[in-house]
């Protein structure tokens, strides 16, 4: 069943984006500069897509039961209601 709930189409539709744009940057710095530090205090670009991608991991949960409600309510909305106030 398809994502009807605006915000939640545009949550996925960014999510999407992004993993799009950290596997691009991911491919063209494959190269030993993509893990380099660039000082002892700051993470290297492959660091900080691991951070992310765990972050958003654990997003995944709550998105995920947000999907189920949308989903639970859409199998008892009447035809044609979109659940939006007019």
């Amino acid at each position: 069943m398809p994502v009807t709930h605006p915000q939640l189409q545009q949550i996925l539709h960014e999510l999407d984006e992004a993993s799009s744009r950290a596997r691009q940057l991911a491919e063209r710095n494959a190269d030993r500069t993509f893990s380099t530090r660039p000082s002892a205090t700051a993470w290297s670009a492959a660091e900080a897509m691991a951070h992310l991608a765990l972050t958003a991991r654990g997003m995944l949960a709550p998105i995920d039961g947000a999907l189920e409600a949308e989903r639970a309510i859409e199998r008892v909305r009447p035809a044609g209601d979109s659940g939006l106030a007019p």
